[in-house]
């Protein structure tokens, strides 16, 4: 947490909040199998890694991954210690774009891309609607963590883009989608519209795409902005 050097002078009157243990993601066996036969199938199959949680362990098991696979790998946006860049299956770095890696010929063609972690998420969080459009019709998986561990429809919440958030509902993301924080979707957009709001975000719109997608309207609306009171109202009223 990185506060302003003006709240660091004085001391506050404050209980320290309970530890949050942080959400781990895990494949079924049945996800495995599937995507064994998916990488079967691909001709040129490619893997992207990036996103939280990494431990030198399982950078290892990446490695081995790949060796056995013989699958190029590129270091997402922001990930870029992920795979070793020295490594003969070592493709480049993937942001909007690829870069060259250190082999040459590798061929970058890929018909399946294996998601180890989140650039649709992190197009989210950039407000990037062109690339996240993009990569929806392309076949991403929607609800992938990324960013504090939040899928792409958290991102977009948190943002308040009405747009990508009726943009990702319409491609299957749901409301109740989990953040690294333990909230979901409804609790980014109501967290970042009361207390860190994204200029132009248009929370009132978010709040009212996500109760439509059958989200609850909080409990208690007495820390929320008059806009976002606003619209409980109007639901009440219809």
């Amino acid at each position: 947490v990185v506060l302003p050097e003006d709240m660091l002078t004085q001391p506050v009157q404050a209980r320290p909040l309970a530890r949050v243990e942080a959400v781990e993601a895990w494949s079924d066996p049945g996800s495995l199998r599937r995507l064994r036969e998916m990488l079967l199938a691909a001709r040129k199959p490619f893997v992207i890694a990036g996103g939280g949680g990494w431990t030198p362990q399982a950078a290892q098991a990446l490695q081995r991954f790949a060796e056995n696979w013989k699958l190029p790998v590129g270091n997402a946006f922001r990930f870029q210690d992920c795979f070793d860049n020295h490594h003969a299956q070592y493709a480049g770095d993937v942001g909007i774009a690829i870069n060259p890696g250190e082999e040459p010929g590798m061929d970058f063609d890929p018909d399946m891309v294996a998601m180890l972690a989140a650039l649709l998420p992190e197009q989210a969080q950039r407000g990037a609607l062109a690339s996240v459009r993009l990569m929806l019709a392309l076949g991403w998986p929607v609800a992938v963590p990324g960013p504090w561990r939040a899928s792409a429809l958290n991102q977009a919440a948190f943002r308040g883009d009405a747009a990508m958030v009726a943009l990702l509902l319409a491609h299957g993301a749901r409301w109740h989608e989990k953040n690294g924080y333990g909230g979901d979707a409804l609790g980014s957009c109501l967290h970042a519209g009361c207390h860190e709001p994204v200029p132009g975000g248009d929370y009132a719109e978010v709040l009212r795409l996500l109760l439509a997608d059958g989200a609850p309207p909080p409990a208690d609306d007495d820390h929320l902005s008059d806009e976002l009171r606003a619209v409980l109202a109007e639901r009440d009223a219809a």
